[in-house]
């Protein structure tokens, strides 16, 4: 009688083990699978904002070059400048010794 209490008490104890076991394995099974699918999306998401960046932001070294450009060409524009500003002087110092 008292192997047969043991028995059941060990079983129990077993199945009660097991169970907890076979839930906590679906349970890890289970957050594999949302893990799975979050970082998929997490992926896409982050290859569409590769794929934006370019479209929205400028490269260092294309702005240097950029900016490089525009100073040529406001040092070509002062150069105009300074000569018809030249001219002009002359035209009036002409103009006023006449």
């Amino acid at each position: 009688m008292l192997f047969t209490i043991v028995t059941l008490s060990v079983g129990w104890i077993f199945k009660v083990i097991f169970n907890n076991i076979k839930e906590n394995a679906q349970e890890a099974k289970s957050n594999c699978d949302k893990l799975y699918s979050v970082n998929i999306k997490l992926q896409e998401d982050l290859t569409t904002l590769a794929l934006s960046i370019p479209e929205k932001y400028v490269r260092k070294d294309e702005f240097h070059n950029f900016a490089d450009r525009m100073d040529d060409r406001f040092d070509k524009l002062e150069e105009k400048i300074d000569e018809l500003g030249k001219i002009a002087h002359a035209n009036r110092r002409k103009n006023t010794s006449e």
